[in-house]
């Protein structure tokens, strides 16, 4: 809002666009750049924000997940979750605002890395080509453009006021760079006359003379005003006799290949007339010092401002109803404030079980989420099953298993796809390039740039400015360029959700081997925080900078490109270059090296989201009766409500286990598997003559 509001005032804005920078191109594409940097980084603070308020808003009640518990339903605790959000699991006003705040964070990632962008110059300049004996023309050109009335007046002075000799060589690399104000510049040619009678074959109007020794003019050279984006295809005139219109790019090389210099002077007759370039005289060129532009679109920071507010709504009523759900109310009674608990961490539903046990959940020995799974939970209280589970915790299992099947297909066949869709588009890109014989090798590619606008290097063009009209090109383009921005997001989403599956898995699985205090969102006494977004900063701060560093290649790789026009007012005007909104343009251009790293850096997260799926669980070492070692793993909770609770059936007597550091294990005397703050818990099965009987025995609801 700040930026909205201090933009317009400190720097203006015309038709709704303001001018941030202007002057050297080369310090305009570093701030360019620097400031795509710093959206960039605050857009992946702004979306850790939003993926953390998210977490918390999907996250369920206790009320919630015992009407689910009853029902023969579990929802997931501990990570952003889709599961909770379907059907009725969770209020409705949640959902709400759930869906409030990723909408602003997906139309947000479709405007503001556009919110400033880099307008560079291109001129309009104009070629007349001569025949070799043109000073004896004593006609002056018939024409109605001044400009050629000036080139007239120029060549035929003792001096060549104004004019520059060059060679064809000299002459193709000047008209070839269009990063420099190109003057009007006559082509002379080697082997063509006055008396060929070839003057303007191009033009049926019988006032030309055939025998003038104006042999052709292209009009507008360099910008020309035909679909808004001449300044593409505007130097195309140097390889007239070469390509046909769409059959290659125009370049240095594809000139310097053929040798001597010619042009088709017939180009749109029935049959090409050639004519071999003997020298040019030229207006010049000049580096454009001072009208390279960073500018600012007033119309998105208003959107991206309005989206903000709505997004610190949706933020600041995630704190409110978390702070009221944790901390209660005057007006609530325990019992009510208890069960409107955001349980929004593992650590807050083992807390509030072993406070106050789920009679849903008992009797329900070292349960693991792939048990409640099945549609009768009363299936999971068959004791002829202990055996059975209890083995399964002495297999060796990886990280990987802490997620289900149905997610890592997501998440990977997600980011794989969206790697072939790049691929196949980088293909295509590399394709189109080597039909133009632009250079492919690594130096090469690097040298064009991140993030810089190369003629040969846009997409969409024809269809861009055919289809809509002046006034929505730019904002099409803005949307387009910056869909791969919410795709990216989207697959954030599904990372992060994963991997913290995966972490949550391991901590859960730390509480066999170590006794720890619980770890809360809104901790009491020795009780710990949480850590941010759900992960140790070891994980989240690594996703994060890999997620802001995605975010800002693909600002570099697809990206608006927008074109400031000036017409060259000719050899004798005082200020030869003037802007002409009329040869102003927005494509879309693209970074073949940009591109390249995205797709490096995304397999970089992909491998390395694979590779932590390949971390073994580390469990308890024990010794069996027969006196062999063994390595014993918690049930796999993974992130379900049902097997959470169903490890929390404490001792009657330990009914403050929530506040203490707790253990996972066998409360001694008793085959009760569960979290406990006793002084010792066991790994090893209860012997016959060990076990309490759980008729005989006193807990709260039925026994483990």
């Amino acid at each position: 809002m700040a930026v909205t509001i201090y933009g317009p005032i400190k720097y203006g804005a015309s038709r709704g666009f303001g001018e941030i920078y202007t002057g050297d191109c080369s310090t305009a594409a570093n701030l360019n750049s620097g400031l795509h940097f710093a959206i960039n980084i605050l857009s992946t603070l702004l979306l850790g924000a939003s993926n953390y308020c998210a977490q918390i808003l999907s996250a369920p009640t206790r009320k919630e997940v015992m009407d689910a518990h009853k029902k023969g339903d579990w929802l997931d605790i501990g990570v952003p979750s889709f599961r909770n959000l379907w059907g009725k699991r969770i209020a409705r006003r949640r959902k709400l605002a759930w869906f409030i705040l990723l909408s602003s964070s997906a139309l947000l990632h479709l405007t503001w890395n556009s919110a400033v962008f880099l307008t560079s110059p291109r001129n309009q300049y104009h070629v007349a080509i001569v025949t070799s004996d043109y000073a004896a023309d004593p006609v002056p050109w018939p024409t109605n453009t001044d400009q050629i009335k000036d080139l007239y007046e120029s060549i035929h002075t003792p001096d060549l006021t104004n004019l520059t000799r060059k060679t064809p060589k000299e002459c193709v690399d000047t008209y070839m760079d269009l990063s420099s104000a190109l003057g009007d510049v006559v082509v002379v040619a080697k082997n063509v006359t006055m008396r060929d009678g070839l003057a303007m074959l191009n033009n049926d109007t019988t006032s030309y003379s055939k025998n003038s020794s104006l042999l052709d003019a292209f009009w507008n050279s360099g910008v020309q005003k035909t679909n808004g984006i001449g300044w593409i295809y505007g130097h195309f005139w140097m390889c007239s006799a070469i390509l046909a219109p769409g059959d290659g790019w125009c370049g240095t090389d594809t000139v310097a290949k053929e040798g001597a210099w010619t042009l088709d002077i017939g180009r749109n007759t029935e049959e090409s007339v050639f004519v071999e370039v003997d020298h040019c005289l030229s207006a010049g060129s000049e580096p454009w010092t001072n009208q390279c532009t960073v500018r600012y679109s007033l119309g998105i920071l208003i959107i991206t401002c309005g989206l903000n507010i709505i997004k610190a709504l949706c933020i600041a009523y995630t704190w409110i109803l978390f702070h009221r759900g944790n901390k209660g109310s005057d007006q609530m009674a325990p019992s009510e404030w208890e069960e409107s608990k955001s349980l929004v961490t593992i650590g807050d539903a083992l807390a509030t079980f072993l406070k106050h046990p789920d009679e849903t959940t008992a009797g329900m020995p070292l349960a693991a989420k792939e048990d409640f799974n099945k549609k009768d939970w009363e299936t999971v209280k068959d004791d002829a099953l202990v055996t059975i589970r209890y083995n399964r915790l002495l297999e060796c299992r990886r990280w990987f298993v802490a997620a289900s099947v149905k997610r890592w297909l997501l998440t990977v066949a997600a980011v794989i796809a969206t790697l072939i869709v790049v691929a196949v588009l980088l293909s295509l890109g590399f394709a189109i390039q080597k039909v133009y014989n632009i250079p492919l090798d690594f130096v090469s590619l690097w040298k064009a740039g991140l993030g810089t606008a190369q003629p040969y290097a846009t997409t969409m063009t024809t269809l861009l400015h055919q289809a809509f009209p002046v006034y929505l090109q730019f904002w099409v383009a803005v949307l387009i360029a910056n869909f791969p921005q919410l795709l990216l997001s989207a697959l954030y989403l599904l990372l992060n959700g994963l991997v913290a599956t995966m972490i949550i898995s391991n901590e859960w699985n730390r509480f066999a081997r170590e006794r720890k205090t619980l770890r809360l969102s809104s901790p009491h006494g020795i009780q710990r925080s949480s850590y941010f977004l759900a992960l140790p900063y070891r994980f989240s701060i690594p996703l994060l900078v890999g997620g802001g560093i995605l975010h800002w290649l693909i600002s570099q790789s697809l990206f608006v490109v927008d074109i400031r026009g000036f017409a060259y007012a000719g050899t004798l005007a005082a200020e030869p270059y003037v802007t002409d909104s009329a040869y102003d343009s927005t494509v879309i251009g693209y970074s073949l090296i940009g591109i390249i790293c995205t797709m490096f850096v995304a397999g970089v997260v992909l491998i390395c989201t694979v590779a932590m799926g390949s971390f073994r669980f580390t469990g308890a070492t024990m010794t069996m009766s027969d006196g062999t070692k063994a390595e014993i793993q918690m049930p796999l909770a993974s992130t379900c409500s049902a097997a959470i609770s169903a490890a929390c059936h404490r001792p009657l007597e330990d009914e403050a286990a929530h506040l203490w550091p707790v253990m996972w294990g066998r409360v001694p005397g008793t085959d009760r598997w569960c979290f406990s703050s006793a002084r010792e818990v066991l790994l090893t099965p209860p012997e016959e003559d060990e076990i309490v009987k759980r008729d005989q025995q006193v807990v709260m609801g039925k026994g483990a």
